[in-house]
């Protein structure tokens, strides 16, 4: 809520009924006084001033968000569809090759009938087709990519982060760099190589974010998360380190969208009306240019790779992609705007946006964080919740440890994801 005040503006003399200077404003007190023995009047310009004593409420949205709609927008389901579909294409045409991997038959044997392979039996394949006795491959597999073949590799460990591994990459490369020349050159290609095939994959990832937002919107979904939490008036043991803010009303919502997907926030908050309320989808959209990479400009090894003077080394990091457009400015003006509270639903704030969220949360405006956790219901950590991991997270990026202490919602302040999910009437 904005609440306004008022202050003298100008001193304005009619000195016997000749206006000398036009008045502005919409509120005056006109009196009478004398001025060198002449009688005039002079006019007091009341103007309104805004004096903030509300907050604002800042709404991280991350890939959490997706999953609690059904949404299969891990990396790892992205990386399992493009395996499918290369390998059925194999099996239905003998042959299948592209940027990153390779399939074809090393001798005249043929399956019959024709296998079909899914998410849940990807690794059937290579279990059927590895060397056999005397070591007759049956079935050629191969990877094309060094990047690939570490992304192929933490998906059989059952975890894929793509930008996390696509930086540790970058970092076994610099480590190479030495005195030689010639070495230095061939490590500069394989630099070039990797940007190239972490292009590649932001476009088969682009097509398959494509799909699964199109299930979504054809399923018609019923019940969609409740967003008007977003709108709610603090708690008081909100702030528990950063004054009394009983009383305090919001003045301005902003959804912070990491998603490349474009949920219906309008939908998802059934018509909130009254409120002042915007979305910027930070990394881009499916129909426009995806910000894709690495975001810890922070790390000691980006500082030495900064400093090689080769701009090859620097294009997969997010800050070069926030340049490219107006949202991360509409951001900063966000944050600057005044005192703000942070809810994290979905995001698990991991470094590959660090330097970002550093700048959130870290910020003098920056007066509390909730953090929206996810509860496991099934597998191997059934009856665990992401909370801990969410906050350690947090740790990592915040480097003023004292203010991270003070400003993080206890987790009985705190609410499962879940939470927005039976909020929210079916249609």
């Amino acid at each position: 809520m904005i609440y306004c005040n008022y202050h003298l503006q100008k001193l304005i003399l009619f000195p016997e009924g000749e206006l000398l200077l036009a008045f502005i404003g919409k509120e005056e007190d006109i009196n009478y006084l004398k001025l060198n023995g002449k009688e005039c009047f002079y006019l007091e310009v009341i103007m309104k001033t805004e004096k903030k004593t509300g907050f604002n409420r800042l709404i991280l949205i991350g890939n959490g968000f997706d999953l609690l709609h059904g949404l299969k927008t891990r990396y790892s389901d992205f990386v399992k569809d493009y395996l499918t579909y290369s390998i059925n294409s194999f099996f239905i045409n003998s042959y299948y090759s592209d940027e990153l991997i390779e399939i074809s038959y090393t001798d005249s044997y043929k399956p019959t009938p024709l296998p079909s392979y899914n998410l849940e039996n990807i690794f059937d394949f290579f279990e059927d087709f590895k060397p056999r006795v005397n070591n007759l491959v049956k079935v050629n597999f191969k990877i094309k990519s060094t990047f690939f073949s570490l992304i192929y590799k933490s998906l059989n460990l059952g975890w894929v982060d793509i930008e996390k591994i696509y930086y540790s990459r970058l970092i076994d490369l610099y480590k190479i760099i030495g005195n030689d020349r010639k070495q230095n050159e061939n490590v500069l290609s394989m630099v070039k190589r990797l940007n190239a095939d972490l292009n590649v994959i932001r476009e088969l990832l682009r097509e398959y974010l494509k799909k699964e937002q199109e299930k979504y919107i054809i399923q018609n979904v019923t019940k969609r998360a409740n967003l008007r939490i977003a709108f709610q008036n603090p708690e008081e043991d909100d702030f528990p380190q950063n004054g009394n803010w009983k009383g305090k009303e919001i003045s301005k919502v902003l959804f912070l969208n990491f998603n490349y997907t474009e949920p219906n926030f309008t939908d998802n908050m059934l018509a909130v009306n009254g409120f002042d309320w915007d979305v910027i989808n930070i990394h881009g959209t499916l129909v426009d240019e995806m910000v894709f990479g690495y975001g810890d400009e922070l790390d000691e090894h980006y500082k030495m790779i900064e400093k090689l003077g080769e701009d090859e080394w620097l294009k997969g990091f997010k800050s070069f992609g926030y340049l490219q457009n107006h949202k991360y400015n509409n951001l900063l003006g966000f944050i600057e705007d005044t005192e703000f509270q942070v809810y994290v639903v979905g995001h698990s704030c991991g470094l590959s946006d660090k330097t970002l969220l550093n700048q959130i949360f870290e910020h003098k405006n920056c007066k509390n964080i909730k953090v929206f956790y996810h509860s496991f219901e099934e597998g191997g950590r059934k009856g665990e919740d992401t909370f801990n991991d969410t906050i350690y997270n947090i740790a990592r990026i915040m480097d003023d440890k004292v203010k991270m202490r003070s400003i993080i919602s206890k987790k009985t302040q705190s609410l499962g994801l879940k939470t927005l999910h039976d909020l929210a009437p079916s249609k």
